[in-house]
């Protein structure tokens, strides 16, 4: 099991995160292994904004420290348009830590500027761009809009 795949399992099945049990976690893996392609099918950083528990800043930020580029990295796993069939689009970690009620605003914040695009991003669909501007999050004084999709409603 890669690195990527050990985290998202963990994220997934695991009530009881801490930094500190991050910490080991990490230091325990192979962090070079992780690419873009392993990412895909194991978005460990879109899993742990999704917690409805425990989700912290410094978590989130020991996470980039460990991977660097994984805000920016997408994955087809979340999302589903149901009136278009079952045909896949894909999500940033912004987008699921928007989406969670649970996630610190201060999280979104920081998933915001390590990859801005993320907020703009369009799905094409059978040739046709999409945005659902569904979801927005509403921080201190900054105004989050998201592309979160129809059946996260």
């Amino acid at each position: 099991m890669d690195a990527a795949e050990e985290l998202y399992k963990w994220f997934k099945l695991s009530d009881d995160l801490s930094l500190t049990a991050l910490r080991e976690k990490i230091s325990q893996l192979s962090t070079g292994d992780v690419t873009q392609e392993t990412y895909k099918q194991h978005p460990f950083l879109h899993q742990l904004c999704l917690k409805k528990k425990n989700v912290t800043l410094k978590m989130v930020k020991l996470i980039l420290d460990s991977f660097p580029s994984v805000a920016s990295w997408e994955t087809d796993i979340f999302h589903t348009y149901h009136r278009y069939g079952d045909i896949k689009t894909v999500s940033y970690a912004l987008h699921c830590a928007c989406f969670n009620k649970h996630c610190p605003d201060s999280v979104i914040e920081l998933l915001l500027k390590e990859y801005p695009p993320a907020v703009e991003h369009l799905s094409k669909v059978k040739g046709e761009f999409l945005m659902d501007l569904v979801y927005v999050h509403v921080s201190r004084d900054c105004l989050f809009i998201t592309t979160c999709h129809e059946h996260l409603r």
